[in-house]
């Protein structure tokens, strides 16, 4: 598990496998974050594929929304690095530049890795959002 946080640019770089408290621990330490769940014992990866609904999200959307780039490991040994176009795009492609029209079927959206049973994801590139404000959350008993 590792995160690798680059607050200029504000992004973050999260291996397979981390929990969202370690990504936290590490953006929110430079008054950064990223719009991920609630409790940090979850996966990132779960998560971030899953769509991912936290405490950011009606300000700043769904997990999946943050999410740059991944590293896929594909069951063939090619190791594709998928990015969006730009920051407001839905739009991925391959360092290649090759047009989704021209990537595999399945990897039209590259974190759909779970309909595909031998590849995996082992890094994700998330946008971070600077914090203004202190947030927290409030419990009710």
């Amino acid at each position: 598990q590792a995160t690798r946080v680059d607050a200029v640019n504000r992004r973050a770089q999260v291996a397979g496998g981390s929990l969202l408290g370690l990504v936290d621990h590490e953006t929110l330490a430079l008054g950064l974050a990223a719009p991920l769940g609630t409790v940090s014992h979850t996966g990132v990866g779960g998560l971030v594929t899953g769509g991912g609904f936290g405490r950011l999200g009606r300000r700043f959307g769904l997990s999946i929304d943050s999410l740059r780039s991944v590293d896929v490991v594909m069951a063939d040994g090619r190791l594709p690095h998928f990015r969006r176009l730009h920051e407001q795009s839905a739009v991925f492609t391959t360092d290649a530049g090759e047009a989704p029209s021209h990537l595999e079927p399945w990897i039209q959206w590259p974190t759909v890795h779970t309909g595909l049973p031998f590849s995996r994801i082992s890094k994700y590139s998330l946008y971070l959002l600077e914090l203004s404000t202190p947030t927290s959350a409030i419990c009710w008993p």
